[in-house]
């Protein structure tokens, strides 16, 4: 709570927080340093606060044209800068009014308490109007004024036994001084009780205590009137009333009297009470025991009654279960029998119908046998007609089937021929030691042997078998020259077993 309000100069407006938290009375901050940085191009109004913005010294309005600037960031050029910060949360005033003098000239002080704050107005140009022409001094002062009037009127007409009911939220009390006996006798009257004096002195505490309240009312009302749009007063209380202390001590003093003969009064009545509480408490204990005592007899006297009418019912009960046990028993008697009799027809007819039944389901079972043997036959006979009739189209399948494949299994056969015998060539064309030709004369093939031969042996004489082949060679070298040729091939043959056995 604040007892004056002030304004302060501040660096810059992202700092207002601090001085604001600090000083609770400060309703508007100047920033005093360049708001504008050439890295950062705009202005920061913070939250929680109205702002008047000016270019080269002249106040511009925002973007919706008004000339009070809303929390919030914008762009800026280097002469654009935050020339006032007022506050838009609830400022508490305290201030005491002192002098204020009472009905019976005593002076008092009164300290007052006044909740309000910083408005825009219906116009758009309330904080403006508060930063140049009300400004926090004289916010302060006009408060001041018209809290002031208004108290010492209030004052003015009550006693100062009276001023404690006025403080706001308070219990309505009403000091009383020594002086006032008589002012109490007076009160009370010749005829009222204790409990009715209170009661007549609470309804004058109330009264003076609604007094207070309806003022402080009418003075918020007063003062929102005086204080034209831009100041909004929401609540007006009187937080403490100062008496002076030799007045204060008196009062002191005769309410520790009043409150000791109250306790003592209270005592009495207790004293009183717990007698008569004690009386009716033997009263009721002799009243209980003439009760119980009556109680009882009457409860003798009622137990021995439903004694004997139990022992009528009992009696009564008694004979009741014997006769219904003997109806029982020969009920169930008759019963048996009937059941008996009903059970021997039921037997025979059981018989009888069993035996229709048995007869029945043979002579049915007979026709269905024959039914279904001459059934089983015809069946067999057509399956068999079937089967022989799909045999005969089967074989007929068969050998057209063949036929249609004789020729060309033959091609086939051909084929896997020619197969053999190009993998017989290959065999013989991969063998070193075979040597193929077409030449169909045995000369040609000696001499194609005679020459693989000396391939073979690699031109040495002392070979048989190169010696033999050479003769071959001169052989039929000799035959294509028309020489007659002394060695036949039954000589050549002749030698070369010859040759081998060695």
């Amino acid at each position: 709570m604040a007892t004056t309000l002030s304004s302060v100069t501040i660096l810059s407006p992202v700092s207002a927080d601090a001085y604001f938290r600090t000083d609770l009375g400060l309703l508007v901050a100047q920033p005093s340093g360049m708001c504008w940085n050439p890295f950062l191009p705009f202005i920061i109004i913070p939250e929680g606060y109205n702002a008047l913005v000016t270019r080269c010294g002249a106040e511009i309005p925002d973007k919706e044209g008004h000339i009070v600037h809303k929390p919030g960031v914008q762009c800026a050029d280097p002469f654009t800068t935050v020339s006032h910060l007022v506050t838009r949360n609830h400022c508490v005033w305290n201030a005491p009014i002192k002098g204020c003098k009472t009905l019976d000239n005593v002076q008092i002080t009164i300290d007052i308490s006044v909740i309000f704050r910083i408005v825009n107005g219906a116009q758009g140009n309330g904080v403006r109007f508060f930063v140049h022409e009300v400004t926090p001094g004289g916010l302060e002062q006009q408060l001041k004024d018209s809290v002031a009037q208004e108290l010492r009127a209030l004052a003015r007409s009550m006693r100062h036994t009276e001023v404690y009911a006025c403080r706001t939220g308070a219990p309505a009390q009403v000091a009383r001084s020594v002086d006032d006996d008589d002012d109490d006798e007076d009160e009370k009257g010749p005829g009222m009780t204790f409990k009715e004096a209170e009661a007549s002195r609470a309804r004058g505490e109330d009264r003076h205590a609604q007094k207070g309240i309806d003022v402080t009312e009418a003075m918020k009302i007063k003062v929102n009137q005086t204080l034209d749009s831009c100041v909004e007063i929401v609540d007006i209380s009187i937080t403490d009333v100062g008496l002076p202390s030799s007045i204060a001590q008196q009062m002191t003093a005769r309410t520790m009297v009043r409150s000791k003969q109250a306790y003592e009064v209270m005592e009495q009545k207790f004293a009183m009470l717990e007698i008569k509480c004690e009386n009716e408490v033997e009263q009721l204990k002799l009243q209980n025991d003439e009760k119980e005592s009556k109680q009882k007899a009457v409860g003798a006297k009622e137990v021995q009654d439903l004694k004997e009418d139990l022992a009528i019912k009992r009696a009564k009960h008694r004979r009741q279960l014997a006769e219904f046990n003997e109806h029982t028993t020969s009920e169930c008697h008759k019963i048996e029998a009937d059941t008996k009799e009903q059970a021997n027809s039921l037997a025979l007819e059981k018989a009888r119908v069993l035996d229709t039944l048995r007869l029945s389901a043979q002579e049915e079972a007979a026709l269905a046998e024959a039914q279904a043997e001459a059934e089983v036959q015809r069946f067999r006979a057509k399956t068999e007609a079937t089967v022989a009739h799909n045999r005969a189209e089967a074989a007929t399948t068969v050998a057209q089937a063949e036929k249609n494949a004789n020729a060309a299994l033959k091609k086939k056969r051909e084929l896997d021929i020619d197969e053999k015998r190009l993998d017989v060539y290959q065999a013989l064309a991969s063998n070193k030691q075979v040597v193929v030709t077409d030449a169909t004369d045995a000369e040609s093939a000696r001499l194609l042997v005679s020459d693989a031969v000396l391939q073979q042996h690699g031109g040495q004489q002392s070979s048989e078998a190169a010696l033999v082949a050479k003769m071959n060679v001169l052989r039929v070298a000799s035959n294509a020259l028309g020489m007659r040729s002394e060695w036949d091939q039954s000589k050549l043959d002749g030698i070369k077993s010859q040759t081998m056995g060695r």
